[in-house]
């Protein structure tokens, strides 16, 4: 019985550490997309973040 529960947790430590693995690389994406699409804002946009209001053209 022992062996079967060492094999259990063996098991769910293995599934933990690959949803783990899973849940920072799709951190990881999000966060280089978030700040591609940032960037290419600020690009076309210097005063994307601005505080102030736009002047009118």
């Amino acid at each position: 019985m022992d062996d079967w529960q060492e094999r259990r947790r063996r098991r769910n430590l293995a599934l933990a550490l690959t949803l783990l693995g899973l849940v920072v690389m799709l951190y990881a994406v999000s966060f280089v997309k978030t700040r591609e699409l940032e960037d290419q804002r600020h690009r076309e946009d210097p005063q994307a973040h601005s505080l102030a209001p736009k002047a009118p053209p």
